[in-house]
């Protein structure tokens, strides 16, 4: 259940990278 629990978290911080570091960074 830990996972279950951890996936929400993991979400939030991948829209947090989304929305907050730049794309062209990722190159």
């Amino acid at each position: 259940m830990s996972s279950f629990v951890e996936a929400p978290e993991i979400v939030k911080k991948l829209s947090w990278v989304e929305n907050h570091w730049p794309d062209d960074a990722l190159l």
